[in-house]
């Protein structure tokens, strides 16, 4: 237990400790933070969750816990209406994408451009993505 601590404090861009941390990809601190009770579906002055974060960055562990404390993959942000898929695959982190398939993401979701996260890992040529979101998508 974190005593006198308030775990769903935002800052002046509504982003939480959780959101920060998972962005870090510090994993211990996003597990004690979710172990008492950060909320991980929280969004920040652009609609991004802590799930998003850690998806835009290398942290398979950070996305793990989230996923374990109820994070919802298919949730869009305000500024390009992008998913915590769509971070991943845009980054390139197959693993992460994987993962967040394995817990209900949608490959075919499309952003505020009509593009989806098969398109950003095309244009970004990450192909080891690329195939796993087309097999997920039976294509």
């Amino acid at each position: 237990m974190l005593p006198n601590v308030k775990v769903n404090a935002t800052d002046e861009g509504g982003r939480t400790m959780l959101m920060l941390a998972s962005y870090g990809g510090h994993s211990t601190t996003v597990r004690l933070l979710c172990e008492n009770k950060a909320n991980p579906n929280l969004k920040d002055a652009n609609r991004r969750t802590a799930l998003m974060y850690a998806a835009s960055g290398p942290n398979l562990r950070a996305v793990e816990i989230l996923l374990a404390h109820g994070a919802e993959v298919n949730l869009v942000d305000r500024e390009e209406g992008w998913t915590a898929l769509m971070f991943a695959a845009a980054e390139g982190h197959a693993d992460i994408v994987q993962m967040l398939l394995d817990h209900g993401a949608d490959p075919r979701l499309v952003d505020i451009d009509g593009e989806s996260a098969v398109t950003f890992a095309e244009n970004k040529r990450h192909d080891d993505v690329v195939a796993v979101l087309r097999e997920a998508a039976g294509r």
